[in-house]
């Protein structure tokens, strides 16, 4: 690692965390390129997961969007 990362790192120490998110982020971004493998966050995953479980919409509650934007 050279010392300007080394560097870098040592002040994000001193970073909020939402900014200590974001660099956390891009770094695993640069990581699945030299991997292939993405790695989800925790709020990725649980997003995911309350996709998965959440219901379909209903064919009455596209009726009325296709109707809503002139579609049907």
């Amino acid at each position: 690692m050279s010392n300007k990362l080394k560097e870098l790192l040592e002040r994000a120490e001193l970073w909020s965390e939402a900014d200590v998110a974001e660099l956390d982020e891009v770094a695993r971004e640069i990581e699945s390129r030299h991997t292939g493998v993405y790695h989800l966050n925790a709020d990725e995953r649980a997003s995911i997961e309350k996709a998965l479980k959440s219901p379909l919409v209903s064919d009455q509650d596209m009726e009325v969007f296709w109707k809503r934007y002139g579609v049907k």
